[in-house]
C-alpha cells in the first residue's frame, strides 16, 4: 500500500496545478531549506561510513558527464539535464517499500551525491557567472553534508533521538517533491514538433 503513496502525492500535486493556488515556492523552500539537509545530516551522521564511496561516485560521474556534454553543446541547461539524477521524491519511496531501508540507504547515497553537485555546483553554473567556491560551499546541500560530518561523534544519540525527526522528513520530502512535481506536470505544455 505504501507504494501507491508516491502516485497519490503527484496526482494530488496535479490536481492543485490545474488551480490558481501557488503552491510551488512554499513547498519548494520547505523540501530544500529543512526536508532535504534533515535527511542528509541523518544518514551522514550514522551512515557515512558505508555511504561515502557512493556519495563520491555520484559526484564525480555527474561531474564528469556535465563537462563532456557541456563541452560538446555549450549548453550548460541540456547538460545538468542530462547527468541530474533526481531519484529522492519517486525513487526512494519505491525502493524503500519494495527492497527495504538498506536500499534506501543507498539511494539517499546517490541522492545525496546529486544533489551536491546538482543544487550547488550546477545550479552555480547555470546562473551564467564565475564559479564561486563561496556559494557552493552556502548551498543547503553542502551546509547539511558539513554539519553530518561534525555530527558522527554523536551517531549514537543522534539515531535514539533523532529517528523520528529522520522519518517524519523523509516523509515529508516524499510528499513536498512529488507535489511539485505534479503541479510542474500541469503547468508545462508539451508539444510535438515534426521536422
Amino acid at each position: 500500500m505504501t507504494i501507491l503513496y508516491p502516485i497519490f502525492y503527484l496526482l494530488l500535486g496535479y490536481m492543485t496545478g490545474k488551480t490558481k493556488f501557488k503552491s510551488t515556492k512554499l513547498a519548494s523552500f520547505i523540501l530544500t531549506k529543512f526536508m532535504i539537509p534533515i535527511v542528509i545530516i541523518w544518514n551522514i551522521s550514522i551512515y557515512f561510513d558505508q555511504m561515502s564511496w557512493i556519495i563520491i561516485s555520484a559526484t564525480l560521474i555527474m561531474l564528469i558527464i556535465f563537462f563532456i556534454t557541456y563541452s560538446i553543446t555549450s549548453n550548460a541547461t541540456d547538460s545538468l539535464c542530462l547527468c541530474y539524477l533526481n531519484v529522492g521524491w519517486f525513487g526512494l519511496p519505491i525502493a524503500m517499500t519494495l527492497f527495504g531501508d538498506q536500499s534506501a540507504r543507498f539511494m539517499l547515497a546517490v541522492y545525496i551525491g546529486s544533489s551536491i553537485f546538482g543544487n550547488s555546483i550546477g545550479t552555480n553554473y547555470l546562473s551564467g557567472t564565475a564559479i564561486s567556491a563561496k556559494k557552493i560551499i552556502s548551498s543547503p546541500p553542502i551546509i547539511a553534508l558539513i554539519i553530518g560530518l561534525c555530527l558522527i561523534p554523536f551517531n549514537k544519540e543522534i539515531a535514539k533521538y533523532g529517528q523520528d525527526t529522520y522519518e517524519i522528513s523523509k516523509s515529508l520530502m516524499s510528499f513536498f517533491g512529488m507535489l511539485v512535481l505534479g503541479i510542474w506536470i500541469a503547468r508545462t505544455q508539451v508539444q510535438k514538433n515534426i521536422l
